[in-house]
């Protein structure tokens, strides 16, 4: 007999959006998943799943790659008075 295989099994991607980055990371590995991580800034979400590539519900071979994209505080609220590097400031009499 001669049998042909349709490839991996695919298997649908779990919606990780809300969970920490912690947790998230966890239930995909353990679902036999590699997980990798980019910052997304989202200051209502930090630490936590924002968005995810493939998309939650994709069917992809079980061991796909997934990015989760963490929430991370905007750098909006900081603001720098230094001098650009290489420039001097001096105050003329």
């Amino acid at each position: 007999n001669i049998y042909v295989s349709s490839g991996a099994q695919k298997v649908s991607v779990p919606d990780e959006r809300g969970s920490t980055k912690s947790a998230a990371r966890a239930d995909l590995e353990a679902q036999g998943f590699t997980v990798s991580t980019l910052n997304q800034i989202d200051d209502a979400n930090i630490g936590r799943v924002v968005d995810m590539n493939p998309e939650p519900g994709t069917l992809v071979p079980k061991n796909s790659n997934i990015v989760l994209k963490i929430g991370v505080a905007s750098s909006s609220g900081t603001t720098s008075t230094s001098a650009p590097v290489g420039t001097t400031t001096s105050t003329a009499p």
